[in-house]
């Protein structure tokens, strides 16, 4: 049913309700009755889910073929027990001003799988994709040219874990900061590790309008 999948993307995506109805330009009872089936989404609203959650428009139309756009995007484990991970060569978390939207043609690294177990300490590779670091706001923990392989939110039950390092899409771009949690209030604090750099304070309607596409997990230099 395409209401099931409008909600798989939304869920995806890491939206909540009141900010996935203002990204795709509907009120929430409309967003709530595509997603029970109870009224047909017009062309335009699927368009925009299918951009805005980075989703195939056909399987959202149809549920044929994968959720996500280009099986080279999606990180898979082969026989030999090599995982094959996305790199979006042309996107760049800014550790300083926004940085580039994610391309939509990754190439592919190959790892060990039990090697990238070890390093990065996690056991869900699902949608574990990496990207470029540029700046130097989080010097000296990532250094700027680094690459950051980034855990999504969704593996990691959209929870997000107090001074981790995370990038986020803001009305800045692309960041990448460490979130300080307020623990009575709903603030953030996105940190700079940088000491000469400045920490960006979030409240309310702005932790709202930010995206969390994941958890930097570990990150290399080139050699």
């Amino acid at each position: 049913m395409i209401g099931k999948r409008i909600r798989e993307s939304r869920e995806y995506g890491g939206f909540s309700l009141d900010v996935f109805c203002e990204k795709i330009g509907v009120s929430k009872r409309t967003l709530q009755n595509y997603e029970k089936n109870s009224n047909e989404p017009i062309a335009s609203s699927i368009i925009n889910i299918a951009n805005y959650c980075h989703v195939d428009k056909s399987w959202l139309l149809t549920g044929n073929g994968d959720m996500i756009t280009g099986t080279s995007q999606i990180a898979t484990v082969s026989d030999d027990n090599k995982i094959n991970i996305p790199y979006f060569e042309d996107t760049y978390g800014a550790m300083g001003a926004g940085g580039l939207s994610y391309d939509n043609r990754p190439t592919v690294m190959s790892f060990d799988t039990e090697f990238l177990k070890g390093i990065l300490g996690i056991n869900e590779f699902k949608n574990l994709h990496i990207i470029n670091a540029v700046g130097d706001s989080m010097t000296p923990t990532i250094i700027s040219g680094e690459l950051l392989f980034i855990n999504p939110f969704e593996n990691e039950d959209h929870t997000i874990k107090d001074k981790g390092v995370y990038v986020i899409v803001s009305t800045n771009g692309i960041l990448v900061k460490r979130i300080k949690i307020h623990p009575t209030k709903q603030e953030w604090i996105l940190v700079s590790d940088n000491p000469h750099d400045d920490d960006i304070p979030l409240a309310g309607d702005e932790i709202e309008a930010c995206k969390v596409i994941g958890r930097v997990v570990g990150h290399f230099d080139r050699i």
